[in-house]
């Protein structure tokens, strides 16, 4: 759901942007597409948050691919919707584009950055085939989930318009 939010300076994903916490919002946009709806999150939160399906980051302080490889590795054979918190003006066409999208040969899918500068890794599918690449790339002490499409042949998708991809990660 949302990391340390350091430059927030508080969890982003409690932020009310439509009548209800967004983790709340995000899961009820996810639940119709998905299997179960987990939330990444880190030890303090897991203390905080009453849901049922928590994953743990197994790093914490090391953004957001520490919550994706611990999915990987918590469930291996699982393809993997991602969504971040701070995007409130996500929306259902948006996820359903993407996986209408869908390439399950490649090791992901998702759009192109609303500035077209490569993949917008966190509205994305990672298929199960990423989990051991990402532990590789986690390995040599890379953290970027975008460079890691880059180099492990993402199917991009041209991104939707408007401001779908707003972040919101300031105060």
């Amino acid at each position: 759901m949302g990391g340390q939010s350091s430059r927030m300076g508080r969890d982003k994903s409690g932020i009310v942007y439509h009548q209800k916490p967004q983790r709340e919002h995000l899961t009820d946009l996810l639940t119709p597409l998905c299997e179960r709806v987990y939330w990444s999150v880190n030890q303090t939160q897991y203390n905080q948050l009453n849901y049922k399906y928590l994953l743990v980051d197994n790093e914490p302080k090391n953004g957001p691919l520490t919550g994706l490889l611990t999915a990987c590795q918590t469930h291996p054979a699982a393809a993997w919707l991602v969504v971040p918190c701070d995007l409130p003006h996500l929306d259902s066409p948006t996820l359903s584009a993407l996986l209408a999208g869908r390439n399950q040969t490649a090791v992901a899918t998702a759009f192109r950055d609303s500035d077209h500068r490569g993949p917008e890794p966190l509205v994305s599918i990672w298929e199960p085939t990423a989990g051991p690449l990402l532990a590789q790339f986690y390995q040599t002490g890379q953290r970027s989930p975008r460079r890691f499409l880059l180099e492990n042949g993402v199917h991009l998708l041209n991104a939707p318009g408007g401001n779908v991809f707003e972040n919101v990660n300031e105060r």
